[in-house]
């Protein structure tokens, strides 16, 4: 039995207890739970479900890729391609539409078949890391198999918007000679389709987040006519057509640019510019939906000569002193080549007050026959271009003020 000295000693060498002190854990109640948590859906969905609400987003779809399905079109083009002798057989009228340009399915081909054509669908950086053979970052990796899969579903739907494109443009001839019009296909590899490159170079390149859902104009025609109500009695029936009556309920589907901004949302106002026109969206009978544009002969006159303003303004980065920098050897070359004598001769004869904002062009286009891969438009220039693109939509672009020189147009 241990001694009393013992019993002390023992006690001088236990450690004293430690006690940590613990905050209350403070649980909210079911209403706050839920409220927390309607609140985060809220905020991570807000940008899918803005997709899905009709009146907003208009889309072509969201498909998926069958394998199979895909295997079997590749090798029904492959064919198409080794055995193109000048004629079209049945079995490929039936699957690639009536139109066909046999150059621009190889350039398809090869946009299927070489791992390596794909590098020109990603951004710069991405592009630059595949051409040096380095290591790919995740980032790299998630933008090439994103471009390769809008590749493959736009492959496995364009076919469809070959025969759409052929619907539309005999919807447009019956327009036109109903109402007294002419139609227009704009440039394209089949009858006015936009190309397959031009089609996958919006979704991958200058419009990165979007998708095939967004390539709504790729199936594309025009309308002009000669007086504001021939193009209006056209308009009224196509809003009555089939072709339209789907998708009406979508505030997108209809862009009326001659009607001022009211209630209807499908009245739009004229740009800032003043350009204007009005563009159906329309559902053709495979379900691919398709662009009709109506206008009037002397606004697409007016168009075609400030469209080379705008391409110059839009591309300008403005710094904060008001100067415009164009990065584009082609745009430049091409506004040169535009902004001609010809052009100013047309111009200066049929808008009123804008003699120095023209010499202030002329002179712009002067030192951009000097300039190299990059050029600055000064402030004064930008504004002067900006007010020269008004006057011409203002002035050349109602049909009462052009009507006498149409014969001098073309």
């Amino acid at each position: 039995m241990p001694t009393m000295s013992e019993l002390i000693s023992a006690k001088s060498k236990l450690k004293k207890p430690t006690f940590q002190r613990i905050a209350p854990t403070i649980v909210p109640d079911s209403e706050e739970v839920i409220a927390l948590l309607e609140a985060d859906v809220a905020k991570k969905k807000k940008a899918v479900i803005s997709k899905l609400v009709k009146t907003k987003h208009l889309s072509q779809g969201y498909p998926l890729i069958n394998r199979e399905a895909y295997s079997e079109a590749l090798s029904l083009l492959k064919d198409k391609i080794a055995n193109h002798d000048g004629s079209i057989c049945k079995r490929f009228l039936t699957m690639f539409g009536p139109y066909v340009d046999i150059e621009a399915d190889r350039k398809i081909l090869e946009l299927l078949t070489n791992p390596d054509a794909i590098k020109d669908y990603v951004p710069a950086d991405t592009r630059k890391r595949m051409e040096k053979g380095g290591a790919l970052t995740s980032q790299d990796k998630f933008l090439i198999n994103n471009s390769r899969y809008k590749l493959k579903v736009l492959f496995m739907q364009f076919e469809k918007m070959k025969v759409a494109q052929a619907q539309l443009v005999e919807l447009s001839k019956d327009i036109a000679s109903v109402y007294d019009g002419k139609i227009s296909k704009p440039p394209g590899a089949y009858n006015g389709l936009k190309s397959f490159s031009g089609a996958l170079d919006k979704i991958t390149l200058r419009e990165r987040s979007s998708d095939y859902g967004d390539l709504k104009d790729v199936a594309r025609m025009s309308v002009e006519f000669d007086t504001l109500d021939a193009m209006t009695a056209a308009a009224n029936y196509l809003e009555g057509s089939k072709e339209f009556h789907e998708l009406k309920g979508f505030q997108k589907s209809l862009k009326d640019r001659y009607k001022p901004k009211g209630k209807d949302p499908h009245h739009c106002g004229a740009t800032k510019e003043g350009y204007r026109d009005i563009k159906f969206f329309l559902k053709m009978s495979n379900g691919i939906l398709g662009e009709l544009q109506l206008n009037t002969k002397s606004m697409l006159v007016a168009k075609s000569k400030a469209h080379h303003i705008y391409d110059l303004t839009r591309a300008a980065k403005v710094d904060a002193s008001g100067n415009g920098k164009i990065n584009s050897k082609e745009l430049i070359e091409h506004a040169i080549k535009a902004l001609n004598d010809e052009w100013f001769s047309f111009v200066s004869l049929r808008i009123s007050g804008a003699s120095s904002q023209l010499l202030d062009m002329k002179t712009m286009v002067k030192r951009m026959r000097s300039a190299g891969s990059s050029f600055t438009i000064s402030a004064k220039e930008l504004e002067s271009l900006k007010f020269v693109s008004c006057k011409i939509y203002g002035e050349i672009g109602p049909p009462s003020r052009i009507a006498p020189l149409l014969d001098r147009l073309t």
